[in-house]
């Protein structure tokens, strides 16, 4: 519960989030609510741990001048399940398998962060009930024209702008896009 309770971002309407994600919860995961027990979305959901892997290979095979794109998309997805931020210490055993430094590595994790989060977002969306979600930019100088433009409107997980939903965008000024999904919960309550 824990790690989707700092996953989820409020929607601006006032509302009780821990009724939301109570109900949320109850709606996901209803044998385990009624148990108490611990969830981790990321290990406890083969099917969501399967798409992620998928979602990682498909990410590590745009970079084609990485030398081992199995030994990446295994780099990317074990760190994003872990939680582990691109810019935190790398395995050099894995750098060198990659053929890569440490900078590029951060880049493309930084890259693929955005990727496997909307992969994770819509998935969980979908099994909440959630359609559509609010765009939702970091607010800052360096959101690119496109996703400021999207900032608060209400879009379709059926029909994404063009570009791509958050973190899909390759315009941003970053290299990669820090926008978030938010999802709207007007039909959940």
């Amino acid at each position: 519960m824990g790690v989707w309770r700092l996953k989820f971002v409020q929607t601006e309407k006032d509302c009780d989030e821990d009724k939301v994600l109570s109900k949320m919860e109850e709606k996901m995961f209803p044998d385990r609510m009624a148990r108490g027990i611990a969830i981790d979305l990321l290990t406890d959901d083969k099917p969501l741990s399967d798409l992620l892997k998928t979602a990682a290979s498909e990410v590590a095979n745009t970079y084609k001048d990485v030398s081992n794109t199995g030994v990446l998309a295994d780099y990317i997805f074990r760190r994003f399940a872990g939680g582990i931020r691109a810019e935190s210490k790398h395995d050099e055993d894995v750098l060198n398998q990659l053929g890569i430094d440490e900078e590029y590595a951060e880049r493309i994790l930084l890259q693929c962060a955005g990727r496997m989060d909307v992969v994770l977002r819509k998935q969980k969306h979908k099994e909440a009930g959630v359609t559509h979600y609010r765009w939702s930019t970091s607010g800052d100088g360096r959101v690119c024209e496109r996703c400021r433009k999207l900032d608060g409107k209400k879009i379709s997980w059926n029909k994404p702008p063009p570009g791509g939903h958050p973190g899909e965008c390759g315009t941003c000024k970053e290299g990669y896009c820090r926008c978030v999904a938010v999802p709207e919960l007007d039909p959940l309550l």
